[in-house]
């Protein structure tokens, strides 16, 4: 301390400037460090859980296209074509992003919770076919259309 003392006034600012330079330093790569971290996180969590969440989401509301699809397909006998092939492609959108969503590392949960889905899936597959051919019969309504898609745990 008394060497401090008796050193000139310019060398006292000039240690005293480079003391508090290193701390300054050493406090931005800590920060640095820390909004490195922060932005991994923020990152892992965007492409493994919002991207997913937001593919079920759309896969959500392909299933409600699709139901409104097969209302119009019992109801309307000339657009049943077009109907159909909008069905479909909505059903390979849907199985699309499934695919996707099962490629991620799950939790136990979410896989649990992904294998009801997958089966709801199925059974909702099997519920638009039985719809189609009904329809095509003759025999499909709206209500027996909002019945067999209650089957299929999607609605």
């Amino acid at each position: 301390m008394s060497q401090i003392q008796h050193m000139r006034v310019g060398t006292q600012l000039t240690v005293s400037f480079l003391v508090l330079a290193v701390a300054i330093i050493g406090l931005g790569v800590y920060t640095f460090i820390a909004v490195q971290s922060i932005d991994s996180g923020v990152n892992t969590i965007y492409s493994e859980r919002l991207i997913p969440i937001h593919d079920l989401g759309d896969a959500n509301a392909i299933v409600h296209k699709t139901s409104g699809w097969l209302h119009e397909y019992a109801l309307y006998p000339d657009e049943r074509p077009r109907l159909k092939t909008e069905i479909d492609a909505g059903l390979a959108g849907i199985d699309a992003e499934l695919t996707s969503f099962a490629a991620l590392p799950l939790t136990p949960e979410q896989q649990a919770l992904f294998a009801a889905v997958q089966a709801s899936w199925k059974t909702y597959q099997q519920a638009v076919q039985q719809i189609i051919q009904d329809a095509t019969a003759g025999a499909a309504t709206g209500e027996a259309i909002s019945a067999s898609l209650r089957t299929g745990g999607f609605e």
